[in-house]
């Protein structure tokens, strides 16, 4: 197996890290470490174990779910 198996698309992860961290801070949960927390928790399940592509809009999605209901309905 070669390095770029191993280590998977280093590009798409810092894409999608980066996309985080712009919706953390459009939603406003950016001050609230809890709502953080679960935030990517959440991103991280969606994308690795259920293998969705999250764009943009599903992140803020994600992001409005969990600041209003304190809660994310993925299991993750």
């Amino acid at each position: 197996m070669d390095d770029k198996q191993k280590k998977g698309r280093p590009g798409n992860n810092q894409a999608q890290n980066k996309q985080c961290r712009d919706v953390m801070k459009e939603v406003t949960i950016s001050g609230d470490r809890k709502l953080q927390e679960m935030f990517k928790r959440c991103v991280e399940y969606c994308s690795r174990n259920r293998g969705m592509n999250l764009g943009f809009h599903d992140l803020t999605r994600i992001a409005e779910i969990i600041k209003s209901e304190r809660k994310c309905d993925c299991n993750g």
